[in-house]
């Protein structure tokens, strides 16, 4: 009954420091990066009108909304954004009475929701990217693009552009208030967070092997300890080092914002339905489609490799530690 018991307890134990290290990483993940408005501190106590640029709003599906950055308190601490009413566009501007020293969410790399913990981008850097921009209605005759913009290419209704030493990380969002030829787009992608994205997909895989090795090493531990202590504390001692391996390769795996759900990570059929979309805006470059596929292709081949590498050690190990041990006479 106590072997039992501490099997049961160990195999919880196990559980739930996996659910603590991945949940952190999909929390620190999921987070939502925002550019927040320039605030004047000086005349803080005095109320204002303010002029925010267009960009401000946001738009779903039940209209326009405009988000405020506050300091959150309690169970529900940090920067944290809220929707505020009694703001009006007018012209090239939206004017909203205020405080001066109220920092407004001007871009985000997904869509906001009121309430959420979001990451405050200071000083965004600036890198190389290559846009793809979708345009249901094709794309206009006369482009006015970015002056980032070191090139473009054009089918029937998307447009490439290279874009030069621009803010990074990408918000699309953003991306379409920089021209007025991007601003009538109805989506766009960023090539560089696609690559980013196939790029972790082995990690991916290498973490999930991790995880189910480090449980099968745990219960061959328990299955072993009446006849063999030794190798069943080595089992115990392999399980600890998987869910090491998982933590730190947790911290060196990052996916891009902008291509993932806005609910759950685990929200497969997004994924299918925005890498659709990117596939069929894509037929128009046949060259950049196939090197996105080949990339997206050795990646999931990776990915599956690495799962089976970290979950075949197990019955290799198992097996050895199974050997009839010769005596000497």
């Amino acid at each position: 009954m106590k072997k039992q018991a501490l099997c049961f307890g160990s195999l919880i134990l196990y559980i739930l420091i996996a659910c603590t290290i991945v949940s952190g990483w999909i929390e620190a993940t999921m987070m939502t990066q925002v550019e927040q408005g320039p605030v004047n501190t000086k005349a803080a106590h005095e109320a204002v009108t303010r002029e925010l640029p267009p960009r401000s709003l946001f738009a779903d599906q039940e209209g326009l909304h405009l988000y405020e950055i506050y300091d959150g308190t309690g169970w529900e601490s940090g920067k944290r954004i809220r929707e505020v009413s009694g703001w009006s566009l007018t012209g090239e501007c939206v004017s909203i009475s205020g405080f001066p020293d109220t920092a407004y969410v001007f871009s985000a790399t997904r869509q906001p929701k009121a309430g959420e913990q979001v990451l405050v981008l200071e000083k965004p850097d600036r890198g190389d990217d290559v846009y793809l921009a979708l345009f249901k209605e094709g794309v206009p005759g006369e482009l006015e693009l970015p002056m980032e913009a070191a090139s473009s290419t054009r089918s029937s209704n998307a447009l490439v552009l290279e874009m030069k030493n621009y803010t990074i990380p990408f918000m699309e969002h953003r991306a379409k208030s920089v021209s007025p030829t991007l601003e009538k787009a109805d989506r766009i992608f960023s090539i560089g967070d696609v690559r980013q994205f196939f790029g972790q997909l082995p990690a991916i895989g290498a973490l999930a092997g991790l995880l189910t090795a480090g449980l099968a090493f745990l219960l061959s531990a328990f299955v072993l300890w009446k006849r063999r202590h030794g190798p069943a504390l080595v089992n115990l001692c392999l399980s600890g080092l998987c869910l090491c391996l998982t933590a730190v390769l947790l911290q060196k795996t990052t996916l891009p914002a902008s291509l993932l759900p806005r609910e759950s990570i685990l929200e497969l059929s997004y994924y299918r339905g925005e890498f659709a979309v990117l596939t069929s805006g894509l037929s128009g470059f046949p060259e950049l489609l196939e090197e996105l596929s080949a990339a997206g292709a050795a990646a999931r081949t990776r990915g599956l490799l690495y799962f089976g590498l970290s979950v075949g050690l197990f019955p290799l190990l198992l097996l050895a530690e199974n050997l009839p041990v010769r005596r000497n006479a």
